[in-house]
């Protein structure tokens, strides 16, 4: 569909429904089947040109043209649950289901291939889960936001071991009189390349991985 589409409006879609296991536990593996072909054929009647598929377990891949701003895309995702929730009232289902969704826009020039593109739409499907919201469209700062971040848990041990963090005291003075009362202390990441990091690069990634 790509190599035959040549366009600068196609997107990539990756999106899940929140929750799936635990919906599995309450209604049973067969109604979560059953749930899945829903969203499915909503998915097929409300992409007009292009092609779903489903993945693995609740993740949906999806290629179609999309010609809009960002805001016009996240509008339609909310009109898209809120069209499947209510086909849901309509066959009086027990449930209210909400999906989390990655957008990769795929430029025409671009030198991806079909699981590169879906590689980055699901990273960021992936951000949007991390941060709890309902969807994220695809920006290059967020994928190198997490490789730095990457780059940060593999040599975050050795560094450790190296005696790469530093501590530096920054004294407080009582105003009056000028008298030493104490310090703040802070931190440096000095690696043996002399490249110094500072706390508000790597503090965030310890305390996310209990480092």
């Amino acid at each position: 569909y790509i190599n035959y589409h040549k366009s600068d409006a196609l997107l990539a879609v990756c999106l899940d429904i929140n929750d799936f296991r635990i919906f599995n536990d309450l209604y049973g593996f067969d109604e979560g089947n059953n749930l899945l072909k829903l969203v499915y054929k909503m998915l097929g009647s409300y992409i007009l040109s292009g092609i779903v598929c489903r993945a693995n377990t609740d993740t949906f891949y999806i290629i179609t043209d999309f010609e809009g701003t960002e805001e016009e895309l996240l509008t339609k995702r909310d009109i898209f649950t809120d069209s499947f929730n209510a086909m849901l009232e309509k066959n009086k289902k027990p449930y209210h289901i909400t999906f989390t969704v990655g957008f990769y826009r795929i430029e025409e020039s671009t030198t991806d291939n079909v699981s590169l593109i879906f590689e980055k739409a699901n990273h960021v499907h992936n951000c949007a889960k991390k941060e709890g919201v309902p969807g994220f469209v695809y920006q290059e700062k967020l994928r190198q936001e997490a490789i730095r971040q990457k780059l940060i848990e593999n040599t975050m041990h050795e560094a450790f071991e190296n005696l790469e963090f530093q501590m530096y005291l920054q004294p407080k003075y009582e105003l009056v009189t000028k008298r030493l009362v104490g310090s703040e202390a802070l931190v440096r990441w000095e690696s043996t390349a002399k490249d110094k990091k500072y706390p508000d690069e790597f503090i965030p990634v310890f305390e996310k991985t209990g480092f």
